[in-house]
């Protein structure tokens, strides 16, 4: 790897046919044993090198690209958000990928070749009367291997080596081209592809390649493509069940693509212009109607002047279509957690009551938290996924709130409900995010058509609205962090937190929930980063929260292990605006996704963190603390 001509020879040598399969196997074992990515602006003529590559060679040589523009491969801790700001803090460090991204992007029709590739018609083999993708497959192969025994033994060993898998006939013979292999070959290709585009998602281009795909018509071909897939793998018929695998496995050749296909639909819509390009023309008319019936502002603008070939074809588009998979899909299913995702970055961003409206006539909400409640459902990631879209379609819909409590409508679905959200926090504290941002906004607006807010019976609202379960909530999120531990997938409690404690600033009360915060710390005898307590809704904070609460505060003496906590939330704080005010990162996402200013999210750290221990909106001001200091 530190060779440059032997790279520039690896490469070189994709130009040849006989070498060209063998030399693209070769590159991607030793870049991904390398532990820095590869500069592509360091191989020569590599622009003229990729134009050149037939459609074929150009899906293989994608598990080349894929290893120089994954987001994560430029860290060396793929984990640890700590670790990775410090990387990206020293000095020389070069975001290869972002580099890689943009001379990718600049060679001619690349990206339509991609999509070409992506959506072709030619998908996989189907019968009539087989429910089944493996029966589809084996009766494929069973045909072919049938044919290929009168075939005859090709001239060249090496012609037609390219894309497909070969064998020697006899001993000393030639080597044969195993036709019956070949489409299986190209499936694993087109996987390729369309992981390369969901990584051209990711990025500082972002916003470009969203506007490229939509522009060459890439969501009509993916739901074109979505009608060929066959959901229900196995389809009550085990007869070619993989040796090894129980009766619910869901393997096939295909599963792969259709996890790649999901995620690429997910890294399209997240936070896109052109999201509305998942919806059928009637269902965009249905769309502006709802808007216009509830009197909301909602920018239609740019879908309406985008041509209308970029859209769905036939009644339903392909967001309506993933909804339905997901409905009639198993609670344990593989694909559940992505057929979430990509519904759930439809609706992320700036809230649109009007997207929220569409899916819930949908029966989505009903589904997803009818299964949470009926269901013990132990994959975490599709109980995440499940817990960030509800958060999506309830956020400041004070409709989707009414609808919730038909779901929870007894004092039994709510206990189990809320017992879920609080055995499994990191999971749920979107869905207490959106809790608290809705709770907030309806108390401010009071504009619900159902009356004055506060005389609501919503279960949810009048739950989230206790101070106690707030501080509750509050106390173990931070609980469950440090800054070592960090990750992409539970940073999300710290600006959960941080909800919380701004809302608390707006209204001046920081001091009290800090207090309270100490009271309960002080009553538990919790350390940072210790597990949560298998959630209850017991009302046992409530005691402790009402000494902080009172008029007159108590004395309180700060313990060790107290500051020992006190001390890893603000320095988790510190982390935060390392993290998040730095010039590579965008966070007008937090700002979108919460209608509170960016400005406000730094205002409320900073004063959280500020070095004034007479300042009792300061953390430090109760690291200070002594035993005779009035609190």
């Amino acid at each position: 790897m530190n060779e440059d001509e032997h790279l520039d020879y690896l490469f070189s040598l994709l130009c040849q046919e006989k070498t060209f399969l063998t030399a693209c196997q070769f590159l991607e074992d030793i870049l991904q044993a390398s532990k820095h990515v590869l500069n592509l602006n360091l191989i020569n003529n590599i622009r003229a090198l990729v134009q050149n590559l037939c459609n074929k060679k150009l899906a293989n040589f994608c598990r080349v690209l894929a290893v120089t523009i994954s987001d994560l491969d430029i860290y060396e801790h793929k984990s640890s958000l700590y670790a990775q700001n410090k990387q990206k803090r020293m000095k020389g460090f070069i975001n290869v990928r972002d580099v890689n991204q943009e001379l990718l992007l600049g060679i001619p029709d690349l990206i339509p070749r991609l999509v070409q590739i992506a959506i072709a018609r030619d998908y996989t083999p189907r019968y009539q009367g087989m429910s089944s993708e493996l029966d589809n497959w084996m009766e494929w192969i069973e045909n072919s291997m049938a044919d290929e025994a009168f075939d005859s033994p090709q001239g060249d060993d090496l012609l037609g080596f390219i894309g497909g898998v070969s064998a020697m006939a006899s001993r000393t013979g030639p080597l044969v081209q195993q036709s019956g292999l070949r489409i299986s070959t190209d499936l694993i290709l087109r996987v390729q592809v369309v992981y390369v585009l969901g990584l051209f998602l990711v990025g500082k281009h972002r916003k470009k390649v969203q506007r490229k795909l939509a522009e060459l018509h890439l969501i009509p071909g993916l739901s074109e493509l979505f009608e060929q897939f066959i959901w229900k793998c196995q389809a009550n018929n085990t007869r070619h069940r993989l040796r090894g695998h129980n009766s619910s496995c869901e393997c096939s050749p295909e599963v792969a693509l259709k996890i790649q296909f999901l995620r690429l639909v997910h890294s399209f819509c997240d936070h896109s212009d052109y999201k509305h390009l998942l919806l059928s023309k009637s269902e965009l008319n249905e769309v502006k109607r709802i808007n216009i019936r509830q009197k909301f502002i909602y920018k239609f603008v740019l879908i309406f002047a985008l041509q209308r070939s970029m859209m769905c074809r036939g009644s339903k588009g392909l967001l309506t279509k993933v909804v339905d998979v997901m409905k009639k899909e198993p609670t344990a299913s593989t694909f559940r957690f992505w057929l979430a995702r990509a519904v759930e970055s439809y609706l992320r961003g700036s809230t649109s009551y009007c997207d929220q409206i569409f899916l819930l006539r949908r029966g989505l909400l009903q589904h997803i938290a009818g299964n949470i409640v009926e269901h013990d459902i132990r994959p975490k990631e599709i109980l995440q996924s499940s817990f960030d879209l509800l958060g999506e379609l309830i956020k400041f819909n004070f409709d989707a709130f009414g609808m919730f409590d038909q779901v929870l409508n007894t004092d039994t679905k709510f206990e189990k409900f809320i017992s879920t959200v609080k055995r499994s926090l990191v999971d749920s504290n979107m869905f207490i995010r959106a809790l608290i941002l809705s709770f907030e906004h309806f108390t401010s607006t009071q504009t619900n058509h159902k009356g004055d807010f506060s005389r609501s019976k919503c279960r949810l609202m009048l739950h989230v609205s206790r101070f106690d379960l707030q501080m509750e909530y509050l106390q173990r999120l931070i609980n469950l962090i440090s800054v070592q531990n960090l990750t992409q997938e539970n940073v999300s409690c710290l600006n959960t937190t941080l909800v919380f404690l701004m809302f608390a600033n707006q209204k001046q009360q920081l001091p009290r929930y800090l207090q309270g915060l100490m009271q309960l710390w002080a009553m538990e005898g919790n350390s940072p980063a210790s597990p949560p307590s298998t959630g209850s809704t017991s009302k046992g904070p409530s005691s402790s929260v009402a000494l902080a609460t009172s008029s007159v505060a108590s004395s309180a003496s700060c313990s060790s292990a107290d500051t020992k906590i006190l001390q890893n939330f603000r320095d988790l704080l510190i982390f935060w605006q390392d993290h998040y005010l730095h010039k590579d990162k965008d966070c007008s996402a937090l700002e979108r996704s919460s209608r509170i200013p960016f400005d406000f999210w730094k205002e409320t750290v900073t004063t959280l963190v500020a070095d004034n221990p007479d300042d009792p909106r300061a953390i430090l001001h109760y690291l200070d603390m002594d035993t005779d200091r009035p609190s």
